[in-house]
């Protein structure tokens, strides 16, 4: 992997804590196909410089969150590298992190960054939400004469099948409208964003899956983020975007891996790379707050004997498929089924798909790829008080009002 000799660290010597790293800070510094507003390329550089001006005491979560451990890599080194050669290294060095359970931080550059990170992630997470904070949709097909570009990232993500949520958008073409129409999409528009209060519910309920995050800075207002290549008016404010970024960390499978890209740094607003290293920080420490609450140990508890879970028709129908078998076998081996009820036998004990942790994911059940986070299960606080007692990855002593608390729920 070609990498620069001398970079900056991320947070710079605060981040000597003598851990092993739970983030890696992966700069992708690749500024091909910009159309605007150039100097993407100095996105990454510009917010690790500013970054060890950030207080490590978060003064909102009140940790610091750099005790779980942030590395900084080499900068990835796109000279003399083709567009096709500089996202095969992107989407390798991704995947060499995930391969040591390391969440990944990709700081572009321009957004073609996103495709090859995200196609890494889908490897490790095939059931990936993938969410997208951009003034634009970029949807195109071809941009440029090209189908890799900052303007048609998304188009790609679409063409590997994954589910994704557009947040902040303001700008886009009258192709791309078409296509959001035919698709059924809905992207979170900031007409519809001011229009609707309830839209973080709303877009929540759209994600069953552990998420990845990318973040063109161009999403924000700005007049918090103005140094970018195609800045437009309105935009999330910090704490939109913060309370988006929060929630995410939130959710029941969690926010898996993020890229912060199409900073460009401009004379007298030095302050937008600030804002950015703030915005990967504060999210980071949403993350490592949410793992303090509850963390998978990956026991069975949950798989096993009267816990077993509820399986709907997407449920059988996936089993069905992994397994290889007609849903009258399944349904003999593997189901208990009374009246309109559907649930997984235990088998010896065992849940047919975990061994040693839960290797088959992706084909769980909807409720048990959720657990124990879902509402269902935990609203109550006699269940609740049953299965954190029992279940070994809650925080000893955490009480019902705090868990509650810590995922926004209301009364």
């Amino acid at each position: 992997m070609k990498t620069s000799p001398v970079y900056p660290r991320f947070l710079g010597d605060e981040a000597e804590v003598g851990v092993p790293p739970r983030f890696a800070v992966i700069s992708a510094p690749l500024a091909k196909t910009l159309s605007w507003g150039l100097g993407a390329d100095a996105g990454p550089a510009a917010i690790l410089a500013a970054s060890p001006a950030l207080e490590v005491f978060d003064d909102e979560l009140l940790q610091e969150t750099v005790q779980a451990g942030i590395i900084t890599r080499p900068p990835l080194n796109f000279n003399d590298c083709n567009l096709v050669e500089a996202c095969e290294l992107i989407r390798k060095a991704v995947a060499h992190e995930l391969a040591s359970e390391i969440f990944p931080v990709v700081l572009g550059g321009e957004h073609t960054v996103s495709g090859p990170a995200v196609t890494a992630m889908a490897a490790r997470y095939p059931d990936l939400h993938v969410v997208q904070v951009d003034a634009h949709l970029d949807l195109r097909d071809v941009y440029g004469g090209a189908p890799l570009s900052h303007a048609s990232v998304m188009r790609r993500v679409a063409d590997l099948k994954l589910p994704f949520t557009q947040v902040g958008i303001r700008s886009f073409s009258g192709e791309e409208w078409q296509l959001v129409r035919e698709r059924g999409w809905r992207p979170f528009t900031m007409t519809r964003i001011h229009e609707q209060q309830d839209w973080l519910t709303q877009l929540l309920a759209t994600i069953k899956g552990p998420v990845y995050l990318t973040i063109d800075v161009d999403g924000l207002d700005p007049a918090i983020m103005p140094a970018t290549g195609t800045p437009e008016p309105d935009g999330l404010s910090w704490r939109q975007v913060t309370a988006l970024t929060r929630a995410l960390a939130r959710q029941p499978r969690g926010l898996v891996g993020l890229d912060l890209v199409e900073l460009s740094p401009r004379p007298g607003l030095e302050h937008a790379a600030y804002t950015a290293a703030k915005l990967i920080y504060r999210t980071l420490g949403y993350v490592v707050a949410a793992g303090e609450l509850f963390s998978c140990r990956n026991c069975g508890y949950c798989c096993q004997g009267e816990t077993t879970v509820s399986l709907d028709e997407e449920d059988r129908e996936r089993m069905s498929a992994h397994l290889g078998l007609p849903f009258a076998e399944l349904k003999r081996r593997y189901l208990r089924v009374s009246g309109n009820t559907v649930q997984m036998k235990t088998v010896d004990g065992h849940c047919v798909f975990h061994d040693n942790g839960c290797t088959i994911h992706e084909s769980k059940p909807w409720r048990c790829r959720q657990w124990p986070l879902h509402p269902s299960a935990l609203a109550d606080p006699g269940n609740f008080a049953v299965i954190s007692e029992s279940c070994p990855g809650f925080r000893p002593g955490l009480s019902h009002e705090a868990f509650r608390r810590s995922l926004g729920w209301r009364k």
